[in-house]
């Protein structure tokens, strides 16, 4: 099960949800996620909203990566 605490331990910090999608092909929606603030991301270097949890759906999703 991928989480987030992995995904900061990788990046020393949380990434966008472009991200996620991209690089752990989980295909969240905004709907799915729970932003922080707006900052720039550690992967693709651009300022975007960063997401610091995940409602019950988007941890479903999450559940067999």
């Amino acid at each position: 099960m991928l989480n987030l605490e992995k995904v900061k331990k990788r990046y020393n910090r949380y990434i966008c949800r472009q991200c996620l999608n991209q690089r752990y092909n989980v295909h969240l929606v905004p709907d799915d996620c729970i932003y922080d603030r707006r900052d720039d991301c550690p992967r693709c270097k651009q300022e975007k909203n960063i997401v610091s949890g995940l409602k019950f759906s988007g941890k479903m999703k999450m559940l067999f990566k």
